[in-house]
């Protein structure tokens, strides 16, 4: 609750699809999962917001970008974030060094007073047995 915004980041695949449905298409599917979590925590939607990362070098991913989505909310006085990731599930390089200390370090550093991550599923037990029944199943 004492939490500005939710930033929900997602991986980021270079050239898109675009579609409408999220069947096929990365972005939406993102989004979809996105608000599936809102809904599910009983999130306002002004109180959240859905970004990318993993761009390498120059070329253009999809966007927002996470890191600059941090800046804008700074800019809009929104110190205070929680970011979680959930195209990850488990905690990586990426997740860990890139969005748990150079975001925080640099957001903090432009002024944020809390950023927090939320860990992946990792080796959750609710998550491996569901992991295990998927596979079984051949799902």
């Amino acid at each position: 609750r004492h939490l500005k915004k939710l930033n929900v980041g997602c991986y980021g695949i270079d050239n898109c699809c675009e579609r409408k449905q999220a069947i096929g298409c990365y972005k939406k599917q993102c989004q979809s999962t996105a608000d599936a979590i809102i809904d599910r925590l009983r999130l306002s939607k002004e109180k959240t917001g859905v970004s990318f990362q993993s761009r390498l070098g120059k070329e253009v991913w999809i966007q927002p970008y996470t890191f600059e989505e941090s800046e804008k909310l700074l800019k809009q006085g929104k110190k205070k974030i929680l970011v979680v990731c959930p195209a990850f599930v488990a905690d990586c390089l990426e997740t860990l060094s890139e969005i748990g200390i150079e975001y925080r370090e640099a957001f903090m550093a432009l002024g944020g007073e809390k950023y927090d991550l939320v860990p992946s599923l990792n080796d959750h037990q609710t998550w491996i047995e569901a992991l295990k029944e998927l596979v079984l199943s051949g799902s």
